[in-house]
């Protein structure tokens, strides 16, 4: 370390380093002469250890390093349901505050990516702004047309028009001039295209154009994390204003209630720094079980290609503006 003047360290891993594995009191004097040698070469030192499984009293297995280190983070890959979800918690950090309790992570080509699952108070004020649903008596009903960086859920049976006014809802805003993204995981992408088409709503236009993105992938096929990824990533480089998940029940169908109630909180929170007003369709209780043999029906035919992530919000069915409010 004197020779490098090194100033960072890495000992991957603690485990290994002391193994085999000396008398307990031996143990847990060696690691701490090992720590002390670190902070008097004024050195920042990261050290793994491996644990006997997720949750345990003991949290490494050796069971030293823990009382000696000055913050330590743990991670865990545990069965959730019929996945597994990876997690990261900081047990603790001396002279410094943190959040408490588990959280989300995953790990992709992008690194590892930690979901904070904590609402931050927005201190700027915000217009009123209202923009129109796609159709004037729906905005009519809503005192103008919704508001501007809102969330909007659609909910009903299967066949009560939830597809229909989300996609009236995304052409719309496209040909008003707003980059609008639409997630879909009830169908595949040439399903879904040719059924708008056939009810006057062709996108392909203005997907060509650029100012419209449809995707389409099944929920089952990845894990909520991952889910959440490919939607910030999304976001990150199409940068749209309106988005659209249709819908959220194909994603609690794939997941645990803990997990969906996860992803629940954090896309919200993705999607808060664009700005973005987001909408998600819902069908009914008495439908979801029909809709999940449908679609896996539909997969054993025509699985669709994973596409980046999305999200959904509306406009006028023309661009036009909202009709006038009365409220």
């Amino acid at each position: 370390m004197r020779e490098t003047s090194a100033q960072a360290l890495v000992l991957d891993s603690a485990t290994a380093l002391f193994s085999p594995r000396p008398r307990d009191e031996e143990l847990r004097s060696h690691f701490f002469h090992l720590i002390h040698a670190f902070r008097r070469l004024g050195i920042t030192a990261v050290a793994t250890a491996e644990s006997k499984s997720d949750y345990s009293d003991q949290l490494t297995t050796l069971g030293v390093e823990d009382y000696v280190c000055d913050a330590v983070i743990v991670l865990r890959n545990h069965v959730d349901g019929e996945r597994r979800r990876r997690s990261v918690e900081v047990h603790k950090y001396r002279r410094s505050s943190h959040y408490k309790g588990e959280y989300p992570c995953t790990i992709s080509a992008r690194g590892v990516t930690v979901f904070p699952l904590d609402a931050q108070d927005r201190t700027e004020l915000e217009e009123h702004h209202r923009f129109s649903s796609g159709l004037a008596a729906l905005d009519e009903m809503n005192c103008g047309g919704w508001l501007r960086d809102s969330i909007i859920l659609l909910r009903g049976p299967s066949g009560s028009g939830k597809t229909t006014l989300a996609g009236m809802y995304a052409r719309a805003g496209a040909l008003r001039g707003e980059r609008v993204v639409y997630y879909g995981f009830e169908e595949t992408k040439p399903i879904l295209m040719r059924n708008f088409a056939s009810l006057g709503l062709s996108m392909e236009e203005l997907e060509r154009a650029g100012k419209l993105r449809v995707a389409c992938r099944y929920p089952e096929a990845t894990s909520p994390e991952d889910l959440l990824i490919d939607l910030r990533v999304g976001l990150d480089e199409f940068k749209p204003s309106l988005i659209v998940l249709d819908s959220i029940s194909s994603i609690e169908h794939s997941t645990s209630k803990h997990g969906f109630r996860q992803f629940m909180v954090g896309w919200p929170r993705s999607c808060a720094s664009t700005g973005a007003a987001r909408c998600s369709s819902r069908p009914s209780a008495a439908t979801r079980s029909a809709a999940i043999r449908r679609r896996s029906a539909t997969r054993l035919s025509s699985p669709p290609s994973p596409t980046p992530s999305a999200s959904w919000t509306t406009t006028a069915a023309a661009g036009t503006s909202s009709a006038p409010s009365r409220c």
